[in-house]
């Protein structure tokens, strides 16, 4: 449906470039079973700050930290990967793939 005269903010959206991402998301784990995600977590590459936790839990099924995050799109995931937590950094894991198990492979072994 067209909105006669547009709507405020229509220029910006108009200027955006859609072929670029704004951000990757990505799927993370503390390696240290302690620390919870509360909130907004930083996400750390090789010392550089490149995204945010936007959700995350303690995964009982993994016994730690699980989370979704949003990384800058330059971000290669061979990095080394540390989530600060508390005013603490922690040895993080970041994939593409969720850590989700769906043939039960984890259980049956």
């Amino acid at each position: 449906m067209h909105k006669p005269g547009g709507f405020i903010g229509r220029d910006a959206v108009a200027a955006l470039n859609r072929s670029v991402p704004r951000h990757r998301t990505v799927y993370v784990t503390l390696d240290d079973p302690e620390p919870i995600f509360v909130h907004d977590e930083t996400v750390f590459c090789d010392d550089v700050a490149v995204g945010r936790v936007t959700s995350g839990s303690y995964g009982h099924t993994l016994g730690r930290a699980v989370g979704i995050a949003a990384i800058d799109p330059g971000t290669e995931l061979t990095g080394n990967f540390m989530i600060e937590c508390k005013g603490t950094r922690y040895a993080a894991s970041v994939t593409r793939r969720p850590f989700y198990d769906p043939r039960g492979a984890r259980l049956q072994s």
